[in-house]
């Protein structure tokens, strides 16, 4: 593998990596008009063949239009 930054690593020669992920999220929807905003959080983890260990908690802030 080649690592591109600290948290992407791509895969040259068909490796494979292991782990888990989680979603966990928050959501309110206004009364008033017709949108919500959420916030999500995904931690995870993996093992790659090569021996490395990667884990992080990726972010993301939604907004929707409600019917």
């Amino acid at each position: 593998y080649t690592e591109v930054n600290s948290r992407t690593l791509v895969y040259e020669d068909g490796g494979a990596a292991y782990g888990a992920d989680a979603i966990i999220g928050l959501e309110y929807k206004f009364t008033a008009i017709p949108v919500a905003v959420s916030l999500d959080l995904k931690p995870f983890f993996q093992f790659n063949q090569a021996g490395g260990f990667n884990a992080a908690v990726d972010k993301s802030i939604g907004l929707k239009l409600t019917f």
